[in-house]
């Protein structure tokens, strides 16, 4: 093909048709143009297909992470409520002046403890790290 297009120019050269050859290579330009803005737009569509699929990965990890998180949250607030609980039985202990009640130490060990809420941001930092949150601009 190359080839077929090299003798059509040379032979407009040699018969001294510059007008011909001006025209011919002007079409050519035009075509490279053309095929030039086709494998962008088929770049540009490729690339936001790519994110997409990218946008979507992330949205379940999200998910993942606040499920974990609500487990967490759920965790605490029963060990709260139990919390709760063992304090009103040591205010009565407390109340009643029972202070030799053996469940007087324990119930006040568990009191201490504290059940702080950790919640998972991996995917978050990632998103926040990487740039990937232009990902989420159109929503």
């Amino acid at each position: 093909m190359i080839k077929f297009f090299r003798t059509i120019r040379q032979k407009m050269i040699k018969e001294n048709r510059v007008s011909k050859y001006l025209l011919y290579a002007i079409g050519e330009i035009i075509l490279v143009i053309i095929g030039i803005l086709i494998a962008l737009a088929i770049n540009e569509r490729s690339q936001k297909q790519s994110d997409l699929r990218t946008r979507n990965l992330y949205v379940l990890q999200l998910s993942d992470e606040a499920d974990r998180n609500l487990k967490q949250l759920t965790t605490i607030e029963s060990n709260t409520n139990a919390k709760i609980k063992e304090m009103d039985t040591l205010i009565e202990l407390i109340k009643a002046k029972d202070y030799d009640n053996p469940k007087l130490l324990s119930k006040s060990r568990l009191l201490i403890s504290v059940n702080g809420f950790q919640p998972v941001t991996i995917t978050y930092e990632n998103l926040k790290f990487s740039g990937d949150l232009k990902l989420f601009e159109d929503l």
